[in-house]
This record gives C-alpha cells, sequence and structure tokens, in this order.
C-alpha cells in the first residue's frame, strides 16, 4: 500500500515517527512493527537526528513495515548527500517498494564534531531530483513526496508553493498545540495534503527546549503544562481537544514521540 492509496480513502492518516536505537540487533524495529502495524497508517524515520550519525531510514522502515499494511516514508536530506547518493537511495527504494519520501533540510551538524555538511541541493531542489527520477522510472504517479510545513511562518506559503511547484503533494507540519494557524483562508484552501504533527509533553523541562526550537507554544497552553500533576494525561488530553477542533481542516496526524513510543501508541489509539 502507498500513500496516495490512503489519500484517496478520506481518512484521517495517522502516522507515528520511529527513531530506531543506536544497537546492534533489530529488536528495537520488531517490537515497534508489533506495536504499530494494527494502529498506524504510516511510518517514518528521520535521517541522521540532530546532525549525528544513525540508523539508515530507508533500511529501518523496510523493516519496520514488511508483512503489513503500514507505509513506509522515509525522510530524505540534501545534507550529507550530493545527488548521485540521493539517486541511489531512491532508486533502492523504488526497487524495495517504498515510494514515499519525505524531504527536509535535516538538523545543523554541531561545530564541534568537525564534519563538514554536502547540500549539493537545497530541498527545492532534491524534491524536484526525486519527482524526475520517479518520472524517468515510469512512476510518475505512485510516488508521493512530502515537505515539512510551519504554519506559523509568515512567508510560508509562499514557501509551501515553491515545494508544490517542485514537487511536493503532501505535507507535515512541526510540532503544533494550537488549531488557529491551520485556519487560515490560504491552508484551508489548499490542493495538497497536510498532516498536524504533535509531540507530547512528557517532562516540564521539554516545555523550555521547545521554545528554543522556535515552536509556538500559546500561552494557555503552556500554563496548562507547567500546572499539570500528569504531563502524560495532558499530553493525550491536548492532541484529543486539538483533533476535534481541526476536524475537517487536515488530513492527518504525525506523532513524534522522541523514542517513546508507548504514549505514541495511546495517543494512535484514541484518534
Amino acid at each position: 500500500m502507498q500513500l496516495s492509496d490512503l489519500h484517496s480513502r478520506q481518512k484521517l492518516i495517522k502516522s507515528v515517527e520511529i527513531v530506531p536505537k543506536r544497537d546492534f540487533n533489530i529488536g528495537d524495529l520488531l517490537e515497534c512493527r508489533e506495536v504499530f502495524s494494527d494502529i498506524a497508517d504510516m511510518m517514518t524515520a528521520p535521517e541522521n537526528q540532530m546532525g549525528k550519525p544513525g540508523i539508515d531510514p530507508l533500511v529501518a522502515l523496510y523493516i519496520l513495515t514488511q508483512g503489513t499494511n503500514v507505509v513506509a516514508m522515509p525522510h530524505i536530506t540534501p545534507r550529507d548527500k550530493n545527488s548521485l547518493y540521493i539517486s541511489s537511495q531512491i532508486l533502492t527504494s523504488l526497487k524495495l517498494g517504498i515510494k514515499n519520501f519525505f524531504v527536509i533540510a535535516g538538523d545543523p551538524i554541531s561545530a564541534e564534531r568537525n564534519i563538514k555538511e554536502v547540500r549539493e541541493m537545497d530541498t527545492n531542489q532534491t524534491i524536484n531530483h526525486i519527482r524526475n527520477i520517479a518520472l524517468d522510472m515510469n512512476q510518475g504517479s505512485e510516488v508521493t513526496i512530502g515537505g515539512a510545513f510551519n504554519p506559523n511562518r509568515t512567508a510560508e506559503e509562499e514557501i509551501v508553493r515553491s515545494k508544490v511547484n517542485s514537487g511536493a503533494t503532501m505535507f507535515i507540519s512541526q510540532m503544533c498545540y494550537s488549531s488557529e494557524p491551520f485556519k487560515q483562508k490560504w491552508i484551508r484552501d489548499r490542493k495538497f495534503k497536510l498532516s498536524i504533527g504533535f509531540m507530547p509533553i512528557l517532562k516540564k523541562g521539554r516545555i523550555k527546549s521547545l521554545r528554543e526550537m522556535g515552536v509556538e507554544l500559546p500561552e494557555n497552553v503552556r500554563s496548562i503544562l507547567e500546572n499539570s500533576e500528569n504531563l502524560r494525561e495532558t499530553s493525550l488530553k491536548l492532541i484529543a481537544a486539538l483533533m476535534d477542533d481541526l476536524k475537517g481542516y487536515v488530513d492527518g496526524i504525525h506523532i513524534m514521540p522522541l523514542g517513546n513510543n508507548g504514549i505514541a501508541k495511546e495517543i494512535l489509539e484514541i484518534l
């Protein structure tokens, strides 16, 4: 099954980001497959998250989704690769039946690591490059290319338009805790698919780090979180209320649990 098949069903698409452990077995991936195969429609996996070496998302997602109806959508970033390597990565994905790609710029590499970024192409060029490969392979109608979305950014309409013109047909937002930005007229009138991103807050220290990451956290939500005696329960209530208010405005929900797959499972089960 591909993402285009899910979109054609006119249902809320439930997806989760899986961060594979940096160890020497696939037990964590098999466990995630067991947990999410019946409750998630799609899984994504980051590529060298935070600019640190990580498990290849293509390999991880191939293991995670084999034998299930869950759609795989690996992150693709031009930060670490030139166009030749990206071409190889896309061709390998297509050979394995993975036809969905989430293109993002990638987190900056820390200067203290003394590693150079590549960035031969920017995100728009990468999206266009993947689209051209799909067309050359006669896979254009089956391949879905996604991009990142920030409804709080002033120039977002123009940024999204450029990504759509490059070949993106769906977007996943950054972590959001308010429904209001998604009710803007240009977003309501969109021609692309959109999933809202949500990160459950399980530690109060995370509240401060969200601000440092540039994530908009409404004052009323901040107050609720800071005064909560059970952040797990509060996060569940926040996302349930948020999605109830966004019925008809978004096409999906994407949970980014930072490895806490238990809370991701609870969220997907209540939606």
